[in-house]
């Protein structure tokens, strides 16, 4: 179970992309790692911008 909820948080894609890196020694295994990093990145993002605009419009 907590290696599900786990999986949520960016750190644990990275840390593993690190180790496979140190073990392989090439980059061609992190591609999995890396699709990960950069969909969670646009989400959260994405979710960050919308967020603070409605702040931002709260304000006003």
């Amino acid at each position: 179970m907590t290696q599900v909820v786990a999986q949520a948080f960016p750190m644990a894609w990275m840390s593993n992309a690190v180790r496979e890196l140190f073990l392989s020694g090439h980059l061609a295994t992190l591609s999995h790692n890396l699709t990960a990093l950069t969909v969670m990145g646009v989400i959260f993002l994405s979710l960050g911008s919308w967020i603070f605009l409605h702040k931002i419009d709260g304000v006003k």
